[in-house]
């Protein structure tokens, strides 16, 4: 299951990345989709999300307060995605969060990660330790047997020429329901803009008063 669940990760990935490439007007189409939840509750995440890579990625420790500010993250992000649950892609990205969040909940607040999954990820570029979350991550080290519901934990392992990651079945949802959400609309647009060329070259006879032949 984790190797199939590492094939479809890069084969989203790679289809992403290729639309993102090819297609320079890929991105415009989602701007201007209709969100709920107010530019309030937008800069409120965004705020969190800075905070948590100020206070929480880039300083040791796991404190509560710490643990507090990258939970609230999770749980704004989260409402924002049901109150856009309309949206294509959205319910996976729903879905993905809540494993992710239920999985640290049970595991002390922080998303556990196996001694053998950490030394494959920093390949003992920092001391790997039980009980301790390693600096620029937010995960913490748990011996596989203590960790409860291990299977939604980072055990997917993702290696690339420039990077190891270990991530888990959440994650790979959330990324499969953003790759949804970003071809759906484009391919909205795409369907818009068709029909908007027929009917430009529909009534081009009319408007010039030549009539077609």
């Amino acid at each position: 299951m984790v190797f199939m669940a590492q094939i479809g990760l890069i084969l989203v990935a790679l289809a992403v990345v290729r639309s993102l490439v090819l297609r320079r007007d890929y991105i415009a189409p989602i701007g201007e989709r209709p969100y709920r939840g107010g530019w309030k509750l937008i800069v409120g995440i965004i705020v969190l999300l800075a905070l948590q890579i100020i206070l929480v990625v880039y300083v040791p420790g796991q404190s509560v307060f710490q643990m507090l500010i990258m939970t609230s993250f999770h749980l704004g992000a989260t409402a924002f995605f049901l109150l856009n649950r309309h949206i294509p892609g959205v319910k996976l990205v729903i879905l993905g969060a809540v494993f992710n969040i239920v999985v640290a909940l049970v595991n002390g607040g922080w998303m556990p990660l196996t001694p053998d999954a950490a030394h494959f990820v920093y390949r003992d570029k920092v001391p790997i330790e039980v009980g301790i979350r390693p600096l620029k991550s937010k995960s913490i080290v748990i011996d596989k047997e203590d960790t409860n519901l291990w299977i939604l934990s980072d055990i997917i392992r993702i290696k690339v020429p420039w990077r190891r990651a270990a991530i888990s079945i959440g994650d790979v949802l959330l990324l499969v329901g953003i790759a949804q959400f970003i071809f759906q609309v484009k391919a909205k647009e795409e369907r818009r803009d068709s029909r908007g060329k027929r009917g430009r070259v529909a009534l081009a006879p009319s408007a010039t008063g030549d009539p077609a032949h």
